[in-house]
């Protein structure tokens, strides 16, 4: 039985689709990433997936719970991080911990648990701060710690370094992945493809309220297949005018070349009074596909 189980989930705002007909289900011990534009429905899908809005066409459950008639108590069994987690800044890092672990019925051992999650999120020597000292990133890895004080089955992760410092990001990544590790459950929600790559079994792209497409980040890649294909040329003079550039669809100069999507063989007509140095055929990246994927949506819905 997946851990998480949507079928067919609708949510309208108005006359406007936020979620349009998702069905995808993640299994026990998966991550699985949610990606797509700004709007797309991604957080809308996670707060249900919460059990946070419960007023949607569809069914959703959560280990094996329907979320519209037993949200509270599944919730005992998730954690969450919204793209915009709310602290209580009057609080230390400690007392905040232990007030959401009694919320959660937690009594035992809770000093001991926030100064274990407290450490593994790397703020040990700031347990008796207040929350209102705290920068931006160490805010949001207090409440990554805050989504796991009651040792929930599922983490839902919406946006976790969105905004952050490279740093604070690759801390962030690295907490994961050890989540991933251990066997814990996770959904999560990124703008980044490469955190994407790093962090998921599987990934799900959503556009303007539907999944379009759900594989491996290879099996996502695989779908541009067909297009327009990505080369990288070296040249022994990378001066290009606009009639060669034209060859290329999208392109990025290099110091000594161009790399960029064209027709192969009219790429390097263009290119031959150049000099070629070497051509070399590109795999598609994540971001590619999801380029491809996601502008395909937007012409049809022209």
């Amino acid at each position: 039985m997946p851990v998480l189980d949507l079928k067919e989930v609708t949510k309208r705002y108005g006359d406007f689709p936020a979620l349009d007909r998702v069905s995808l289900a993640v299994e026990a011990g998966e991550c699985y990433g949610l990606i797509g534009p700004n709007g797309a429905g991604k957080s809308t899908l996670m707060r249900i997936a919460a059990g946070i809005l419960t007023n949607f066409d569809g069914t959703a459950r959560v280990f094996g719970l329907d979320i519209k008639k037993r949200a509270g108590e599944a919730k005992g069994r998730i954690g969450y991080l919204p793209e915009e987690p709310s602290l209580y800044l009057r609080l230390t890092a400690r007392q905040l911990l232990r007030y959401f672990a009694r919320l959660y019925g937690r009594q035992d051992g809770i000093d001991r648990r926030a100064d274990l999650l407290l450490s593994l999120v790397g703020l040990g020597d700031r347990a008796d701060d207040r929350v209102a000292t705290f920068s931006k990133g160490m805010r949001q890895r207090l409440a990554i710690a805050r989504a796991l004080v009651h040792d929930p089955e599922l983490l839902m992760l919406d946006e976790p370094t969105m905004g952050l410092d490279p740093a604070t990001a690759e801390r962030i990544r690295r907490f994961i992945l050890g989540q991933r590790r251990e066997g814990r459950t996770i959904l999560v929600c990124t703008h980044y493809m490469d955190e994407a790559e790093l962090l998921c079994d599987r990934i799900g792209v959503i556009d303007r309220g539907r999944l379009i497409a759900s594989g491996t980040s290879q099996e996502i890649k695989g779908l541009c297949r067909g297009g327009p294909e990505r080369i990288e040329i070296l040249l022994e003079n990378p001066r290009l005018d606009d009639g060669q550039l034209g060859a290329f669809r999208s392109y990025e100069l290099l110091p000594n070349g161009i790399v960029g999507e064209a027709d192969l063989g009219s790429a390097f007509a263009a290119l031959r009074p150049n000099g070629i140095i070497s051509i070399r055929r590109l795999q598609p990246s994540l971001k590619d596909s999801f380029v491809l994927l996601t502008e395909e949506g937007a012409d049809s819905a022209v």
